[in-house]
């Protein structure tokens, strides 16, 4: 499967390897800091549904700007800008 981020049920294409490796690092820093907030340890870690937790934060978060902030969050918002910008 191609490497890219799904939008209205359009894949587009990451521009390089590296933009892909860079969002998979973040996705990775992101598992990692729900397992540690979630408390949980040994079989219940491995229980925890993390595409689901990440889904509900999603659907949860009314305001992203606390988020803004940070200068990661920062950062994929242009990324992701450019992206969509560059398939449009």
């Amino acid at each position: 499967m191609p490497l890219g981020i799904l939008r209205e049920d359009k894949l587009l294409p990451f521009q390089n390897y590296q933009q892909s490796r860079t969002l998979q690092l973040r996705k990775e820093m992101l598992h990692a800091l729900i397992k540690q907030a979630s408390g949980k340890t040994g079989r219940r870690l491995k229980q925890l549904n993390i595409s689901q937790v990440v889904q509900l934060i999603a659907e949860r978060s009314n305001d992203f700007s606390p988020l803004r902030g940070l200068r990661a969050f920062h950062e994929f918002e242009l990324e992701l800008g450019d992206l969509i910008r560059r398939q449009t």
